[in-house]
Parts: C-alpha cells; structure tokens; sequence
C-alpha cells in the first residue's frame, strides 16, 4: 500500500463497500452527469479510458474497475432521483495498516465538511472517530494539525 500521496506522506481516507450502522461517513455530493464521473475516475486512477456501467454498478452495489487508488465504484443509494456513487480502495479495507493522514489532508477534507454545515469542533469530533487519527491526537492537538 502507497504511504505517500500527492499530500504528503501519510494515510489517506477509504470507505469499505459494505455498509457499517455503526460508523458514520461524511460526504460532499455533487451533481455531475455519468460521463463527468467517469472522467473523475479517471484522473484519480491515472488512467485513459474506463468502461463504467452506471446501471451494472447499480445492480450490484459496486464494481472493481482498475487496482488503483481508487479502482472500486460503490452505488451509494438515491437522492432526488439521482443515483449516487463513489469510489474507494478495492482492498484497503482490513488489508493495511491505518497511518495518521497529512495535515493538508484533512485539512482538504474538513473544507467540504464544512460546506455541508459542520463546525470547526464537529469536524474536529468526528475526525477522532476514525482509524489513523483514533489515539493518535487529544481534541486540542488535532484541532491544531487541521486549523494551524
């Protein structure tokens, strides 16, 4: 598994494709057309051309498209008629280590959570819920690698 990004050196965030009631996920959502979201898979994967299938991924609630980065599509459910999907890891989840994040990171991260209405303090809480960053701050210290 990389442990240096375009971030810095350090973790970065997946979601496993199978639902957890016990874990909370934010996200910011955007509405974009199916050709939009595969040029965005795309560029993240450093790949040219990928086949998506929005309605196969639909059917069958994700679909591996490369081994990148982000190679998995997961169909997250509906809103307002509008199908939502995101991609993730195919095998992060339970197969590495968890590594505490770049600052840049999160702090990228806590802007479109802001944007969707969380505070300062709200992002800071729910931050301390996940693995990489769980034991690894007190609330004030990882206020401070966020916000400085």
């Amino acid at each position: 598994m990389k442990e240096k990004s375009k971030w810095g050196q350090g973790g970065v965030a997946f979601i496993d494709h199978i639902p957890n009631k016990y874990t909370k996920t934010y996200a910011r959502k955007y509405l974009i057309t199916d050709e939009q979201f595969g040029e965005v898979v795309e560029q993240e994967n450093n790949v040219d051309a990928l086949n998506i299938d929005v309605q196969d991924i639909m059917d069958q609630g994700y679909v591996d498209l490369t081994e990148g980065w982000y190679g998995r599509v997961i169909y997250l459910g509906e809103e307002d008629g509008a199908p939502m999907f995101t991609f993730t890891n195919p095998d992060a989840i339970g197969t590495h280590e968890f590594t505490i994040p770049p600052s840049s990171y999160l702090s990228m991260i806590s802007r479109g959570l802001k944007e969707v209405g969380l505070t300062q303090e709200e992002v800071v809480e729910y931050f301390l819920t996940k693995p990489g960053i769980d034991g690894e701050f007190t609330k004030d210290s990882l206020f401070q690698y966020i916000f400085r």
